[in-house]
């Protein structure tokens, strides 16, 4: 798998030359070096696609890249400090007066001169030691190949890349036995039942089948889920099985509260342990016969009536031994006719249209190699959807992998059929990188992209329009296209939250990247055992990732990590950042959520580069530095507390996510302050509303400018008073793309025409035409709904605490004045009513159905 070094070197000097030939050499007056830069990045490129070939069996291309690789990432570097330098500048150009800039330059340690001395220095050097590449390029041999020049693009889908229960091919007689044999076990204080089968034969999918099956539903009462995988901690198991029932006991650490804890969740109202569980353990791994036992006597110490039940998932016959249970189901591979149903789902736009013959005999024959094995014949699939020549279907067809490998490495190898046909080296790379989380693990598709981004994986073409993050989106929608994701999970509007990969592709992954962290380049650090060794080696300089949880690494005052691209302490147990955490320049993305963190150091603000600061749910974190607005590249900034809100995030124009903004009563804090941030996107909460003074204040918002905001919540405070609600609300009129609207404790006595309001009277469209999802909590003063009934794509309502009103009535529904209502239907795509709290409720009039 050693090509991802090349196609990740290929992507490294591609931005070198990019850099080399931008605004940089005009600024610096180096157009001359930097133009020789650009020259041998190109140079070298071209000689990648051979030295990929070869490498395999000739060792010194292999040190030859790896050389390539350590002068080819201090180049990018390099030109990062030019761009760095840049920022600076303007920052300083913003907060000081241009003359007194100038002087303040001249006195530093960065004046121009010097800076300009020093960098031209650097890249003398990495332009000679590029030149010597080159040159023992052709005493190897290396020929030039074809560079790409602009990455193809591929049609994205979202269907059928998770797993769908619906569509779920050839396992209903599995369901029926399974179940048949967990029925049969009811007189048994605890049956487990091991479900064996070797890898990506389908049993997480049989599992979840299982878990969501109705007859399984009503036998067992209480359903629990814990992804096991390699870290079989018998603590760990009982903690997740506590949470899945509860979030009131979540971070419990004593084994016997944890076990007392479970006691009470599955006790029923009469004292009584009552309730019935089954627990499904996926991908189990345990080898270890006495975790086992700890596991099933702290199950038994929880105790519950008869019949609960475990479903463990495994690929060995010797895990499922060391279980000690009388019961086992084995899953075998599909047959070939419902392997081939599933290759016409991924491989065709609709399953069910005739098949070309040629592709149908093409397809079925790349089926009939796969064994049986439903991962293979997806992944396979969604690779040749988008791909109708039959030159593309032949070349699977007709690969080597098929016959020349042993079978512990086949299914790697096949799938990395498909990764081969992957339609950019930076998507190659976005999927790679994806290794970098523990295996099992949910991946929020949101962080992912920005940790792409962080990465410099995401390069927009040049002249293109395409914002950074929807390249992102579209790098993430084309792995799930081409089922390289799977287990998705949705939002209330749809949207895509997170995902999961399956083992294999997993490991996929990880065998690819590690070609690249096989020098210290570009590593990529994730575990506190990896770090030690890669400190110790002497590597924490070209150190470009580190994802941590133990502060055992950070107690050192100099953080001298000066590659830095991503710093990831989520849930870490750090208390204090040292000032040096300034010199971290290259930093693009910094996570400390859920972290004991107290204080940001003022240095933060010099971390000009960074572009996504993540600081949710940090509890103990007071104020934010005043001038954290100096982080001019910042595009997403999460927060959850009032007074970790900067001052003047209207300076922040760079700004793409900002779900949190709380209303101030002193400048820099006003609402104003979100009036040019039109780029926002995602959920916007606004609160302290009743702090808004009147409705000219509410218009320099511009929320109706903001066209790329999916969801609003507008928040007043409980127990303000203030006159102007009707005000301040009407004039807070989202855009007609919002799909999500809160409104929480407005005390008007009316809601804003918009709410209700027909754009136009010559056609359906209304100014909340795309709304999903309405919320009203406690808007206590009004006594009438808005008008509701005409929104064509509301599917969730929800009204609560509204205690004035006391009669629901046609206007509910449609409003009078409107002479075509009658021919609109009423809540035509409503799926979920929600009223509560509304004690004074009287009367509702329900339309028939001659009236809408």
């Amino acid at each position: 798998m050693g090509e991802f070094l090349t196609f990740a070197l290929q992507e490294v000097l591609k931005k070198v030359g990019l850099l080399a030939a931008g605004q940089i050499s005009l600024a610096w007056g180096l157009q001359e070096e930097l133009g020789r830069l650009k020259d041998l990045s190109t140079m070298i490129r071209a000689l990648l696609q051979d030295a990929e070939e070869r490498q395999v069996k000739d060792k010194s291309v292999k040190i030859w890249l790896q050389k390539l690789g350590l002068v080819a990432y201090d180049a990018e570097d390099v030109l990062d400090d030019f761009a760095y330098e840049l920022l600076r500048r303007k920052v300083k150009r913003i907060i000081l007066k241009p003359l007194r800039a100038k002087v303040s330059d001249f006195c530093s340690s960065s004046n121009p001169v010097a800076f300009n001395l020093r960098l031209s220095h650097k890249i003398k050097q990495i332009s000679l030691s590029l030149q010597k590449i080159k040159e023992d390029a052709i005493v190897y041999g290396l020929q030039v190949g074809v560079l790409e020049t602009r990455p193809q693009m591929i049609e994205s889908r979202e269907i059928h890349s998770h797993i769908d229960k619906s569509r779920i091919i050839g396992r209903k007689n599995d369901v029926l036995e399974v179940v048949k044999l967990l029925a049969g076990s009811e007189d048994q204080e605890l049956s487990i039942l091991p479900l064996v089968g070797i890898a990506g034969v389908g049993k997480t999918a049989l599992a979840q089948l299982l878990y969501d099956d109705g007859d399984v539903k009503r036998h067992f009462s209480v359903r629990m889920w814990v992804c096991v995988s390699q870290n079989f901690e018998v603590k760990k198991i009982l903690r997740e099985m506590l949470e899945s029932l509860s979030t009131r006991n979540s971070g419990l650490e004593n084994l016997d509260t944890i076990i007392q804890s479970l006691k009470q969740e599955l006790q029923g109202k009469d004292g009584q342990l009552a309730k019935r569980y089954l627990l499904v353990l996926d991908d189990v791994w345990n080898r270890d016969s006495q975790r086992w036992d700890e596991l099933k006597d702290c199950l038994l110490r929880v105790g519950g009536c008869l019949g609960n039940c475990i479903i463990a998932t495994t690929r060995s016959d010797e895990v499922a031994a060391i279980m000690k249970t009388k019961l086992s189901y084995s899953l075998r591979e599909l047959s070939e006719e419902y392997c081939w149903s599933i290759f016409k789902q991924t491989a065709f736009e609709d399953e069910h249209e005739p098949v070309d013959c040629d592709l149908e005999d093409i397809g079925r024959s790349i089926v009939n190699k796969c064994g049986g094995i439903p991962l293979i014949v997806r992944v396979l699939g969604a690779t040749l959807r988008f791909r109708k020549e039959k030159c593309e279907w032949l070349s699977i067809k007709n690969s080597e992998i098929w016959d020349s490998l042993q079978e512990n490495d086949k299914i790697l190898s096949i799938l990395k059929l498909s990764f081969d046909r992957l339609p950019s080296l930076s998507l190659k790379r976005c999927f790679a990188y994806c290794s970098i989380f523990p295996k099992d693990s949910i991946i929020e598709r949101e962080r992912l992209i920005q940790l792409w981004m962080a990465e410099g994986f995401l390069q927009p073409l040049q002249g293109s329009n395409m914002m950074i993050e929807d390249l992102g989106n579209k790098y993430f929608k084309d792995l799930l296209s081409n089922s390289f994701f799977q287990d998705v999970q949705r939002d209330e509007l749809g949207h895509i939250r997170s995902c999961k990969m399956h083992d294999l592709l997993y490991s996929l992954a990880l065998s690819i990247a590690k070609s690249e962290v096989s020098f210290p380049s570009h590593l990529n650090l994730i575990c506190d055992a990896k770090l030690a060794s890669a400190f110790s080696q002497g590597s924490p300089r070209r150190l470009r990732s580190l994802f941590s949880t133990s502060v055992t690494y950070f107690s050192s005052k100099t953080w001298n990590w000066k590659s830095l691209r991503t710093l990831y302490l989520y849930g870490s147990d750090i208390k204090e950042l040292p000032r040096s955490i300034g010199k971290l320049k290259h930093l693009r993305y910094f996570e400390l959520s859920r972290t004991h963190i107290k204080k940001l150091p003022a240095s933060i603000i010099t971390l000009h580069n960074l572009q996504t600061l993540r600081l949710i749910e940090c509890e103990l974190l007071g104020g934010v530095p005043k001038k954290l607005t100096n982080l001019v590249s910042l595009r997403h900034l999460y927060f959850s507390f009032e007074q970790q809100m900067p001052c003047k995030l209207g300076c922040l124009s760079n700004l793409r996510t900002l779900p949190l903004f709380v209303v101030g009563p002193n400048k820099g804090k006003k609402i104003a302050e979100l009036e040019c941030l039109n780029d926002l996107r995602g959920e916007l909460t606004i609160i302290n509303l009743d702090l808004v003074r009147d409705s000219k204040e509410a218009e320099k918002a511009n929320i109706c400018s903001k066209t790329k905001l999916s969801a609003l919540k507008l928040v007043w405070r409980v127990g303000r008073s203030c006159s102007n609600y009707e005000d301040v609300l009407n004039s807070l009129q989202p855009h007609q793309n919002i799909e999500s609207l809160e409104i929480h404790n407005y005390m008007g006595e009316n809601f804003p025409p918009w709410l209700s309001m027909r754009i136009s009277t010559h056609d359906d469209s209304f100014s909340l035409n795309n709304l999903v999802k309405l919320r009203l909590f406690d808007c206590d003063k009004c006594e009438q709904l808005p008008t509701l009934g005409h929104l064509p794509c509301l599917k969730i309502l929800e009204i609560w605490q509204m205690d004035n009103v006391r009669c629901i009535g046609k206007e509910f529904y449609s409003a009078e004045a409107d002479s075509r209502r009658e021919t609109l239907p009423l809540f035509p795509a409503l799926k979920t009513l929600s009223l509560d709290g509304m004690y004074n409720l009287v009367f509702w009039n329900v339309p028939t159905v001659s009236e809408g």
